[in-house]
């Protein structure tokens, strides 16, 4: 969304750590936004913004009741419908209510266009909070994982659980995440000549492919 305004509040909102006050500011400027054609998408940036700063203030109930509303009439392949769904999985857990999230989480894993990470995070929601669907629920699930491990490079112990096997792949994800993040601000830190040598290192000790290609897209183009 390109609105000059809604951006400059956003960019405060975030540096200021989401203050609870900054509520009534964003419903100010929606608002004001309500014969503006692009109304409906700034008004829907906003909401989410006004969920995000209940959901930092430790309000989950808040924050999931704008949310729940919010993924009642959007597509789930609008660009923000993940930051949405992924926001009120983890308000759901705060506040003990997953059986509303979890028709919204069952139809988005249904999706084969999502990027491989959004359902890896969704399934580890799903089996944290439903072991007791057990593996033969989880099977139905099986090729998508295992088509999730092959877009990672990481290899998969089919004599584990599927349970086991999605918290093991989240790991892995998180672990070479973060080492990535350290390559950056190595990038950003490091003497050109030493940064060479740390991208090599990186590559020769990085299991997964996927944080590979991603490290030599940044670095080696």
């Amino acid at each position: 969304m390109r609105n000059e305004q809604f951006a400059a509040l956003f960019k405060k909102i975030v540096l200021s750590r989401y203050p609870l006050d900054a509520v009534a500011e964003v419903e100010a400027l929606y608002k004001g936004h309500d014969s503006h054609p692009d109304h409906e998408e700034i008004k829907l940036h906003g909401e989410s913004l006004i969920s995000a700063i209940y959901f930092y203030n430790d309000l989950p109930d808040r924050s999931l009741r704008i949310d729940l509303e919010i993924l009642r009439t959007l597509p789930s392949d609008d660009s923000m419908y993940y930051t949405i769904i992924n926001r009120a999985v983890m308000s759901s857990s705060r506040s003990e209510r997953n059986a509303e999230m979890l028709p919204f989480v069952l139809n988005y894993l249904e999706n084969p266009a999502q990027e491989f990470y959004k359902i890896l995070f969704l399934l580890h929601w799903y089996v944290q909070h439903y072991p007791g669907n057990g593996d033969r629920e989880f099977e139905k699930y099986m090729p998508k994982l295992s088509s999730i491990a092959a877009e990672m490079g990481a290899a998969l112990d089919e004599a584990k659980p599927f349970s086991e096997s999605v918290v093991f792949l989240v790991s892995e994800f998180h672990r070479a995440d973060k080492d990535l993040h350290a390559l950056r601000v190595a990038y950003r830190d490091e003497a050109k000549e030493r940064f060479a040598e740390v991208l090599d290192e990186f590559l020769a000790n990085e299991p997964l492919l996927f944080f590979r290609n991603q490290a030599t897209n940044e670095f080696k183009s």
